[in-house]
């Protein structure tokens, strides 16, 4: 699970007076209670840095998963959406088997869980600019070039320049 811990997370949704890092929180957590514990699962928190839950998958044990829901609650938002790194690292867990069909994979879906508003710092100057969408889905080809994980996106308050990049 790769969700966005920015900054724009806090407004809330138009027709709900919930934030959407609430509702992102709630989806998530009634996926993890959902798995199996034969399952495996990591999550990636991102906003300027990234944080992982664990360094390696874990197993979907009830311990596991409350422990999950405990660091998902206790996630500060911060400034900025590195979203090229956040699925970088995601699709580096799920291991070589993303782009070496001799491999097996550790993970074979990813969900973000996003507004889709993806930015990144000026190199000139202070503040944030938006980061290149198409520069991210073609990392995300290049990552997956044998489509064996499956991403979901899961967005949030989408316009409809985010939802056109959250869809592709």
């Amino acid at each position: 699970y790769v969700l966005d811990a920015s900054q724009s997370m806090k407004q809330k949704m138009r027709r709900a007076q919930t934030r959407r890092i609430d509702i992102a929180s709630a989806e998530l957590n009634k996926a993890l209670v959902q798995l199996k514990p034969r399952q495996r699962f990591n999550i990636i928190a991102f906003a300027n840095r990234l944080d992982r839950f664990d360094r390696q998958m874990q197993a979907a044990t009830k311990d596991n998963v409350a422990k999950a829901q405990a660091w998902v609650e206790a996630l500060k938002l911060k400034l900025g959406t590195n979203t090229y790194d956040a699925l970088e690292l995601a699709f580096n867990t799920a291991g070589r088997g993303s782009f070496d069909r001799y491999y097996p994979l550790e993970a074979d879906t990813v969900f973000l869980l996003s507004d889709g508003a993806p930015t990144i710092q000026r190199l000139k100057g202070a503040g944030l600019k938006p980061d290149d969408k198409d520069a991210i889905l073609a990392a995300v080809r290049r990552w997956n070039p044998f489509r064996r994980i499956v991403v979901h996106t899961i967005g949030l308050g989408l316009n409809k320049k985010r939802r056109v990049f959250m869809e592709k």
